[in-house]
């Protein structure tokens, strides 16, 4: 439905869990469309804190992300704060907005 929006890309990084000094490990980086704009929104992050979100980013329903991710874009490595995901009459997911 949006895929002809999704004109550029970035790399998501999976976290699979964590290093034995507690530290988030990440799986191999898979490259996806998306759509990248400015943002000034505050969201609420995973943890149920307040934050600003300066990158509001569209990708394809089907892409796993989660809030503890991260995405490269270009030469920046940033951290997912917030997902949302939109859906449509029907109950079905047609798109994800992240927010970092």
């Amino acid at each position: 439905m949006i895929s002809h929006f999704l004109n550029q890309n970035c790399v998501i990084y999976n976290r699979i869990g964590f290093d034995e000094e507690g530290r988030s490990t990440y799986g191999e980086g898979h490259c996806v469309d998306c759509r990248i704009e400015s943002s000034k929104l505050n969201v609420t992050s995973s943890d149920g804190n307040d934050t600003a979100s300066g990158i509001r980013m569209y990708i394809s329903a089907d892409i796993k992300i989660g809030p503890d991710d991260k995405i490269k874009i270009k030469d920046r490595t940033l951290h997912v704060n917030t997902v949302i995901e939109q859906v449509d009459g029907q109950g079905r997911i047609t798109y994800k907005e992240v927010h970092i």
